[in-house]
């Protein structure tokens, strides 16, 4: 093999190395899972929003558990399971900018408008998702897999 073509080799690896690590929005793909906790702490208080009282009491007495995850293929999948039941919303996500810590993105569901949502990144495991549901932001943590 001569120079050229080892140098080319060279720098078709290295420019597919670097591009598969530069897309600032594969570090959301995942599972994800809403901390109730930290959820229902961040709702107001009884006396300024009965409905509120009444969900946060509620999620724990029915068991309410909710997952969001974004795959590689650019397509999400939100599940929301209660007492057994389960539901759940698909779609397609794409990635819009960067923000500083905070991803900007657009998800589409089946049938739906685009729609640009933001993910805060506390750390690697931890998000905070604003604008999925109106004003209301959900603190994630990054499932592991068992």
């Amino acid at each position: 093999m001569n120079i050229t073509r080892l140098w080319a080799l060279c720098v078709t690896i290295l420019a597919v190395a670097f591009s598969s690590g530069c897309n600032p929005a594969a570090k959301a793909i995942g599972k994800w899972e809403v901390e109730t906790d930290k959820f229902q702490a961040q709702l107001p208080p009884t006396g300024e929003n009965a409905l509120a009282a009444v969900v946060a009491g509620m999620s724990k007495v029915l068991q309410v558990r909710a997952e969001l995850e974004f795959k590689a293929d650019q397509t999400w999948k939100w599940e929301l399971s209660a007492i057994g039941n389960t539901q759940s919303m698909s779609g397609t996500w794409r990635y819009v900018k960067t923000e500083g810590d905070t991803l900007v993105l657009a998800a589409k569901s089946s049938g739906g408008e685009e729609q640009e949502f933001k993910l805060k990144f506390v750390d690697k495991d931890h998000i905070e998702a604003s604008g999925l549901m109106g004003n209301q932001s959900f603190p994630l943590k990054r499932k592991k897999e068992n």
